[in-house]
């Protein structure tokens, strides 16, 4: 994978079906398959006024399912509360039990759930092993684009590495549980969605202050995949954050996520416009 490029040409606007300057709200949709190496995140950041932070991230595809065709819906959830105790949870759903909708962000994982409209967002999941949130994202910028088509293409062959980085500064309100209680937060966060063929690695920074929101990534991940299948990042969530003060700022690994042994599993559904079909799983 020796050359890379935006895909910010005319043709290219016109291949993705994307409008220069205009996103739609079916972009927050699902916008790729189980197929090998293909993997897609919906990605949720906060940083609530109280010093609790929170990441969570619902994934199509178990990291160590990368090298397979299967439909493996898995979700984490990072918890710091202002002590700085850490409560995580990873969450493996039957596909059977799962929904991704192509027109719109409607990502359904048993009893938990992603909706939004590129403006407005609700993330609920469940305290199944006692940690969970229910959150309200309102925007307080523009979603947007990276380069007009947040789309790169890498080598010879045009392996993508896609991300979309939709709406960076977010009003963050809700309902958190871990530790044994339950409170409601305010604050401010970020999310983005991100769809690739090529192995996750894109640890990213966000920082707000002085009127100004800034995303920061480093260049795409071209490293070959583990012999597993599997992408290159450790085996557990690292988050961080910078002290609060005029700005705030996160950095958190969205891909990584525990092994598991492989297993049989169904289809995942998607639907649009009320209807739903089922995509094809290996085994």
């Amino acid at each position: 994978m020796s050359t890379a490029r935006l895909m910010d040409r005319p043709e290219d606007l016109e291949r993705l079906g994307l409008e220069a300057g205009v996103l739609r709200t079916w972009e927050g949709g699902r916008r790729d398959t189980d197929e090998p190496m293909h993997n897609e995140v919906w990605y949720f950041d906060a940083t609530a006024d109280d010093g609790t932070k929170i990441v969570v991230g619902f994934r199509s595809k178990l990291p160590s399912d990368m090298g397979r065709e299967v439909s493996s819906p898995n979700l984490n959830i990072n918890v710091i509360v202002p002590d700085g105790r850490e409560f995580v949870d990873f969450i493996e759903v039957d596909p059977a039990d799962a929904e991704m909708a192509d027109d719109r962000c409607h990502v359904r994982y048993g009893r938990h759930c992603v909706t939004g409209n590129l403006r407005e967002y609700h993330v609920a999941v469940a305290p199944v092993n006692g940690v969970g949130v229910d959150l309200r994202y309102e925007a307080l910028v523009e979603p947007f684009r990276p380069g007009g088509t947040a789309h790169v293409a890498l080598g010879a062959d045009d392996e993508y590495y896609y991300t979309d980085f939709s709406i960076p500064r977010n009003r963050v309100t809700g309902t958190v549980i871990a530790g044994g209680r339950t409170w409601e937060i305010t604050g401010s966060g970020y999310h983005d969605h991100q769809w690739m063929n090529i192995p996750p690695s894109w640890p990213g920074t966000t920082g707000c202050g002085g009127g100004s929101t800034v995303s920061v990534s480093p260049p795409s991940s071209t490293t070959s995949p583990h012999p597993s299948g599997s992408a290159s990042p450790t085996s557990r969530s690292s988050v961080s954050w910078t002290p609060r003060g005029s700005s705030s700022s996160t950095t958190a690994s969205r891909w990584n996520a525990p092994s598991r042994p492989t297993t049989t599993r169904g289809p995942a559904r998607t639907t649009r416009n009320g209807a739903t079909t089922s995509s094809a799983t290996g085994t």
